[in-house]
């Protein structure tokens, strides 16, 4: 019968344990969190039909305007082109403001509020927004 072989050599002594680690070492990292949204999505997406609302009214009511200026087709020009003007400011002075706050969801308005205005011109040829000179020839 043969015996078993004993501890090798290269065993540490009795009671020895590994270095502590050195002092002020940092704890262990867990990863990041996820990053903060930036933007919210739902707003675009309900930004374009917030727009095309205020589009209705505010359209209508600036044909109902140059309708009330009579024969002088000069004012009626003036009126509409106001109102184009007004549209404008809401779609990118308004969109550009939500777009500087801090806020994800105020952000997301702002650009649905752009792109509302970019749709509208493109589905109405330009009527409902101004852009298209026929309708200061009406």
């Amino acid at each position: 019968m043969t015996t078993p072989p004993g501890p090798s050599d290269d065993t540490p002594p009795y009671g020895f344990s590994p270095p502590p680690p050195p002092p002020f070492y940092p704890a262990y990292q867990y990863p990041p969190a996820q990053p903060p949204r930036r933007i919210s999505v739902p707003m675009v997406i309900l930004g374009p039909f917030i727009y095309a609302a205020l589009n209705l009214v505010i359209g209508f009511l600036g044909f109902l305007a140059a309708a009330a200026e009579g024969n002088s087709r000069h004012d009626a020009s003036l009126v509409l082109a106001g109102t184009a003007v007004l549209l404008a400011v809401i779609a990118f002075g308004g969109g550009t403001l939500l777009l500087l706050s801090k806020s994800p969801t105020a952000k997301g308005l702002g650009i649905g509020l752009m792109v509302g205005w970019a749709l509208v011109s493109l589905f109405s040829a330009g009527l409902c927004t101004g852009i298209n000179p026929v309708v200061y020839n009406l």
